[in-house]
């Protein structure tokens, strides 16, 4: 099991396993539902507020279930994802994917956009409070979307980012690179770096 189980309100525990299966357990360890899928599940499920779990396996596909394991819907990449989901306010479903692209679902599985960045993403994208939504890619960037998909801004790494980003109360994104340096953007680099 290299993926970190995730927890919801009603004390659900989902995780993804080298099996290639998504199990969902009770508290108390009782199996309730599993979901096999045609490769690997190391990224971490999501859980949304309406029940749902989301995960990314390196089959290259999405998936989104209900909490009883039904299958809401499923989206094709074409590579694998092996980073977990983030979600917004509304319900919208952010994932990055080794074919070097972020996506951007609605919570009924519509692509909403698509954006290209130079290398592959394996970092968890992150939403900050305004809705801004910030992705890692291995091609040294950090990027920031308005949920439109409209790019506001990059800030360049010295080396391929495959660590998440992670934002603090004020809005400063903490994220490290493989330069061997963690970065700490704030407003006076993001209003510079367009």
């Amino acid at each position: 099991i290299m993926s970190s189980p995730a927890i919801a309100p009603d004390g659900m525990i989902y995780f993804g396993s080298g099996d290639y299966y998504l199990f969902a357990m009770k508290p108390e360890g009782k199996a309730l539902w599993s979901f096999g899928t045609r490769y690997l599940l190391d990224a971490s499920p999501l859980i949304a507020p309406n029940g749902n779990i989301y995960i990314g396996s390196e089959d290259a596909r999405f998936y989104a279930f209900r909490p009883d394991g039904k299958t809401a819907w499923t989206f094709d990449t074409q590579y694998d994802i092996d980073s977990s989901a983030a979600i917004d306010t509304e319900g919208n479903v952010y994932v990055g994917s080794g074919d070097n692209h972020l996506y951007a679902f609605t919570a009924q599985g519509k692509l909403k956009w698509k954006f290209e960045t130079g290398a592959s993403v394996h970092s968890s994208p992150a939403v900050g409070a305004d809705g801004t939504i910030y992705a890692a890619s291995r091609d040294k960037k950090l990027y920031a979307f308005d949920s439109d998909g409209s790019l506001k801004w990059t800030f360049e790494t010295g080396d391929a980012i495959e660590s998440s980003p992670t934002i603090d109360a004020d809005g400063t994104i903490y994220l490290g690179s493989n330069d061997g340096n963690l970065y700490a953007i704030g407003e006076a680099i993001t209003d510079h770096t367009r």
